[in-house]
């Protein structure tokens, strides 16, 4: 029996199962881009009214999904740069170089970690408050930073 023969059966096992997801997900696009009749399965005609929102206005007190997408993109790129380089040069310094105290923050990263990062929650939130950060783009991305770079110091 060939490799291909063996995978067969387990292609078809997980087609079988992956069906319905497939379905559901089809479904869920046909439904935003159509008007279906109640209780039907077949869709009617092609309305794109329920994605309007991309190029009108809609004027429900929320900002425009274009601001949201902006201000979600800043976040990820300033976040993911800011933790790449601490991460990289805190990883180099902490295992290459031998400097002072450099076991004691050992140690105390691993007790850092002893600690679900949920109940540090209020802690942070005092610190950004008395900062005048909380709420701000700062704020969110100077955290983010300081939690991505304790988990990825976990690593080394």
């Amino acid at each position: 029996m060939t490799a291909n023969a063996r995978i067969w059966p387990l292609v078809l096992i997980l087609t079988i199962f992956s069906a319905p997801l497939v379905i559901m997900y089809f479904y869920q696009v046909v439904d935003s881009v159509a008007q279906p009749d109640p209780g039907s399965l077949v869709p009617g005609s092609l309305d794109l009214s329920n994605w309007r929102f991309l190029w009108e206005r809609i004027d429900s007190g929320r900002p425009s999904i274009w601001v949201v997408t902006f201000n979600t993109f800043l976040f990820a790129s300033t976040t993911a740069f800011l933790v790449t380089s601490l991460s990289t040069m805190a990883g180099y310094a902490l295992s290459r170089l031998n400097m002072p105290g450099r076991p004691y923050f050992l140690g105390g990263l691993i007790i850092l970690h002893a600690f679900p990062t949920i109940t540090l929650i209020i802690a942070i939130f005092i610190i950004l408050q008395f900062l005048g950060l909380f709420d701000t783009l700062l704020g969110v991305t100077s955290r983010e930073v300081v939690r991505l770079f304790l988990e990825q110091l976990r690593f080394d």
